[in-house]
């Protein structure tokens, strides 16, 4: 009788130890969900300034690959519905999670300690814009906070973690890794590791701000993408279309892109073809003065609208020293100046040094400038 009371204790405590064991973890993912309702998703969340967006870590348990646990009321990966459990009725409601950005290094330190641009083409020289390779591009990734029980969700944001970086109110893109701990195991999902020629893969999660639905609107989800020189790569593997990457004339196409243009991307130059002539070119002095090239004579009203765009030529006084025929391009931000006088005060949008940024025409001087404007026409 003893022997079969010891034999049913260790049963027992066979049972239940194996019971209370913690589920094990072999995967998890960060998805999103734009507003209050709907599945959340690994699909890029892009939003609206106005839009909240809400981060979900998944974790897939082991030998049940259809199954996830999440806070998500409903769950898409990879286009597919798939079923979900809460944290509590999976045993894993006393996992840790934390939280990590995944941003993308400006640009290459020179040796001089000068930020140096990402560029797949000669920059400069008689061979400017000639093809030399994808650059390698540097992501790092900033923690949020620590490991926490009540981490299976946050708000999604564009903002930057350092307040000094928080320029642009909100907008832009940012990206986002969780590290979920059960035990002595963290499982990550993917962070600044995932990577191939181009940049970062798609299954780094990403949170796309913009401002509106307007061409400018979408411009500005582009802040805090790196200037690549040449950025390249077929359809949507383009990495501006991935938003790893632009230079100059890309960005402007891929705003257009973005708001479900099928324009193709093309250099500065190029923009003619799917613009109309607005007015110009006018020449700029180093204080930003614009006169017209052919007369010199004063500028006195050039119907000029934000989004119209503003071809630059710098070098000479009006030779490009390229050999193309233009050397940059941005939009007009904000007609600041004398309202429909095209200044130096007017604010223009651009692939800067080391990413798109903001500021005044005059910035550019001296330079030749020609305006530009969006043909409807030609960039269904």
């Amino acid at each position: 009788m003893r022997a079969a009371s010891a034999m049913f204790a260790l049963l027992t405590v066979s049972v239940l130890g194996t019971a209370a064991a913690a589920p094990v973890v072999d995967a998890v993912v960060v998805v999103a969900r734009v507003g209050d309702t709907g599945p959340a998703s690994n699909a890029a969340a892009v939003a609206r300034k106005d839009q909240q967006v809400t981060l979900f870590a998944a974790a897939r348990l082991a030998g049940r690959s259809r199954v996830w646990v999440t806070r998500a009321p409903a769950l898409v990966l990879g286009g597919r519905r798939v079923k979900v459990m809460t944290p509590e009725a999976a045993g894993l409601d006393q996992a840790a999670l934390r939280w990590s950005t995944v941003e993308p290094v400006p640009a290459h330190l020179g040796a001089d300690g000068v930020p140096e641009p990402y560029s797949n083409a000669q920059l400069g020289g008689h061979n400017h814009g000639a093809w030399k390779g994808y650059d390698q591009l540097g992501y790092f990734e900033t923690l949020l906070g620590d490991f926490a029980p009540d981490g299976w969700t946050r708000v999604g944001s564009a903002r930057p973690p350092r307040p000094a970086d928080d320029t642009w109110e909100g907008l832009g893109t940012m990206r986002f890794k969780v590290e979920l701990r059960v035990g002595d195991k963290v499982v990550a999902s993917a962070g600044a590791e995932a990577t191939d020629q181009r940049g970062l893969l798609g299954r780094v999660a990403r949170v796309t701000v913009r401002r509106d639905d307007s061409f400018l609107g979408w411009l500005s989800s582009y802040f805090m993408v790196p200037e690549v020189f040449g950025s390249a790569g077929p359809g949507r593997d383009h990495q501006t279309d991935r938003y790893v990457g632009a230079d100059c004339a890309d960005v402007l196409v891929g705003a257009l892109r973005a708001s479900g243009s099928k324009v193709d991307y093309t250099s500065a130059a190029g923009l003619t073809r799917l613009t109309r002539h607005v007015a110009g070119p006018f020449a700029a002095d180093a204080r930003g003065v614009l006169s017209a090239l052919a007369t010199g004579k004063s500028v006195a009203s050039v119907a000029v609208a934000p989004g119209d765009l503003i071809l630059i030529r710098y070098a000479g006084p009006w030779a490009t020293g390229t050999g193309r025929a233009w050397d940059h391009v941005g939009a007009l931000w904000e007609d600041r100046g004398v309202k429909g006088v095209l200044d130096g005060d007017d604010l223009i949008v651009h692939m800067g040094h080391p990413r798109l940024e903001i500021e005044p025409l005059s910035a550019q001087s001296p330079a030749v400038f020609d305006v530009l404007r969006w043909d409807a026409k030609k960039i269904r």
